[in-house]
């Protein structure tokens, strides 16, 4: 085998590689603070250490992976001021993504968005739930290519990522947050519906709407810190 097919092989194993990566933290299957092993990415996906690093390192770059010296890389745990700010980003690319979608909405970018939101709701009936949540994220993404904005719908792939890790962090109890759930695809069909009528402004509402109810369902709010009474621990 030649050095071009050798690597063009490589290269073709290491989109692979990030793409299930990228695809487990979708579907919070790797959680934040989870070790990757080198050694044990290299088993399972059968390739030389060089190519796990380069695949590391992307991560680590796209802020999704925390490498820590002499203690191996990490899926990261994103700090409350770190969260708000992806949620104020996500605010600013996907309301202009969406506005642009609507000024050049036609019926063959409908039915992209139907098909999706039907694959979406597919997962929900079946109980599918990491993969509802994956299809939902990359609704998110088909709005970014069907607007024909590939260097948004690219940041905002990375900051999907860093969302999922985001929400399971910070995602409050059922039992504290005293939400009733919203239906699963309730919004993504709506927004549908109004971007085919071309309504741009009423777009933008929703989508940050519904981009704010997904963050009012995180517990954001710093911890508060309470005195510790010495006397109690040490005496009781």
């Amino acid at each position: 085998m030649n050095e071009n097919i050798k690597r063009r092989t490589a290269k073709r194993d290491e989109e692979s590689i990030y793409d299930q990566i990228l695809g487990a933290i979708f579907e919070r299957k790797l959680l934040p603070g989870t070790r990757l092993k080198e050694e044990e990415l290299c088993e399972v996906f059968s390739v030389g250490r060089g190519s796990v690093r380069k695949v590391l390192q992307r991560l680590a770059h796209e802020n999704l992976v925390e490498t820590i010296p002499n203690s191996g890389s990490f899926i990261a745990k994103p700090t409350i001021k770190e969260s708000k700010e992806v949620f104020q980003a996500r605010l600013l690319i996907e309301t202009e993504l969406v506005r642009e979608l609507a000024l050049g909405f036609t019926p063959e970018k409908r039915q992209a968005l139907e098909d999706h939101v039907a694959r979406e709701q597919m997962a929900h009936n079946t109980g599918n739930h990491n993969q509802r949540i994956r299809l939902s994220g990359e609704y998110h993404l088909l709005i970014g290519k069907l607007a024909d904005k590939p260097v948004l719908t690219e940041f905002l792939r990375e900051i999907i990522s860093r969302t999922s890790l985001i929400i399971a962090l910070y995602e409050r109890t059922k039992s504290n947050s005293g939400d009733v759930p919203t239906p699963p695809c309730r919004d993504h069909r709506q927004l549908i519906e109004i971007l085919e009528n071309g309504e741009a402004e009423k777009a933008v509402a929703l989508m940050r709407d519904h981009l704010l109810d997904i963050q009012s369902m995180l517990n954001l709010d710093p911890p508060t810190e309470k005195p510790v009474d010495l006397r109690s621990i040490f005496t009781s």
